[in-house]
């Protein structure tokens, strides 16, 4: 079946926001072959800056590897033993989040240990941390908005509820929360959670978000 997957450029800087699109065939893309297999699914693979590779599978194992010749080879691993829904690092490559059935955890790359420990009753789909060290808990369904934690707890933050719920959720570089929707929204927040703009352009479901500059946030859709 032939899919078209979409980007949508937001430019956050402007009075209002805009947003621009641009689509891609996929299937122009051919297969490169296989070089490497793990185990079990990844929720993160991402190159860090010392050309090291930062893994997490759905177990929750947090791993560094080297990558030489397509394969990857183990440095060490952290065993969180959950569920792993989603997991991130951070801009300063320290701190990974991992988001998972009850809660969150927040690995530390220097110590290889778990620096953060965030219980919850709902199911965490996503956590990132913001620039002020806060972090952000994500439910896409149930409370269907995001919560605020530091270290000592729940801050009384939160996003406003997303009824459709939630597709796709990023921090931007100064500080606001956006959120994607089913309904094909992207819900844009101030730093104390508030609604801000609610852009309604998008033709599809966004299910992934990643700011490319200061004032521009690249959002994807497949269709």
């Amino acid at each position: 079946m032939k899919r078209t997957l979409s980007f949508l450029l937001v430019f956050l800087l402007s009075a209002q926001c805009s947003v621009g699109s641009v689509a891609g065939d996929l299937s122009l893309l051919t297969d490169a072959g296989q070089t490497d297999s793990l185990d079990r699914p990844l929720v993160l693979f991402s190159e860090l800056n010392d050309g090291s590779v930062l893994t997490v599978d759905d177990e929750g194992n947090v791993s560094l590897n080297a990558f030489t010749n397509g394969v990857l080879s183990t440095q060490w691993s952290v065993l969180l033993e959950v569920e792993a829904n989603n997991a991130r690092i951070d801009a300063a490559q320290e701190l990974v989040t991992v988001a998972h059935d009850q809660g969150v955890y927040v690995v530390q790359m220097s110590t290889q240990s778990v620096y953060w420990n965030v219980s919850s009753v709902d199911r965490v789909d996503d956590a990132v941390i913001d620039n002020e060290g806060e972090l952000w808990l994500a439910f896409f369904a149930g409370k269907r908005r995001a919560d605020q934690y530091d270290t000592t707890g729940y801050t009384g933050i939160s996003s406003t509820t997303i009824s459709a719920g939630i597709s796709s959720l990023e921090i931007l570089n100064d500080g606001r929360l956006v959120m994607a929707s089913y309904d094909k929204k992207i819900y844009v927040h101030a730093t104390d959670g508030s609604l801000s703009t609610t852009l309604t352009e998008p033709n599809g479901i966004v299910s992934y978000m990643e700011q490319t500059d200061n004032s521009t946030l690249l959002a994807g859709t497949t269709g």
